[in-house]
């Protein structure tokens, strides 16, 4: 069984969101291995974030056994080590085409935790409304989900959003997946669990 946990974002900057997720998390695990993929962002910034992330978790979540981040070119390496692989957030199309490139996810993360968090949400959902861009676009499908991430923030990216635009834009988007199917809100700090069969 693999699981996934989709959350809206921003996630450091939601001070209950840590206990929301080691909530989740110790239901599998005492002691974390946890892999930080910073894909969606350039190269050269991720050991930074990484110095930025460590000590979040070891003082939000604990029980940290290991951390690391993602590389590229030992990625597939890496995540046969770690128990929890974490995807940040941050534009969608560098972190879906540096995922892709290692073929088919699922296989790749059964029997793990997957965090996906704003773009991460995206990558694993079937469709997904683009927040920034503010149109859809489609997923991994790894889960089938419909997600809007950062649901309900009043502010993203600089522009200002009332309840309104959200419903503006949830129109939008249910006339891209159709009326039937579901949406899962994903505002920022909350999470979303699900599970999946290997």
């Amino acid at each position: 069984m693999t699981t996934y946990i989709l959350t809206g974002g921003r996630d450091r900057a939601h001070p209950d969101y840590g206990s929301k997720l080691t909530v989740e998390l110790k239901k599998h695990h005492e002691k974390f291995r946890v892999l930080s993929c910073f894909f969606a962002e350039p190269e050269e910034y991720a050991s930074m974030l990484a110095e930025k992330w460590q000590p979040w978790f070891e003082k939000r979540v604990g029980s940290i056994e290991k951390y690391d981040y993602a590389r590229m070119d030992s990625f597939l390496r890496q995540i046969k080590d770690f128990d929890i692989l974490y995807l940040h957030g941050g534009p969608n199309r560098p972190l879906f085409d540096a995922l892709d490139t290692f073929g088919d996810f699922a296989p790749l993360v059964a029997g793990k935790i997957v965090v996906g968090s704003s773009a991460g949400a995206n990558f694993i959902a079937k469709n997904y409304w683009g927040s920034s861009k503010q149109k859809p676009g489609k997923g991994r499908a790894i889960l089938d989900v419909n997600v809007m991430v950062h649901y309900g923030s009043p502010d993203h990216e600089g522009r200002p959003r009332t309840a309104g635009d959200w419903d503006y834009e949830e129109a939008l988007f249910r006339d891209f997946i159709g009326t039937n199917e579901k949406i899962w809100h994903l505002p920022e700090g909350e999470v979303e669990v699900f599970e999946a069969k290997d």
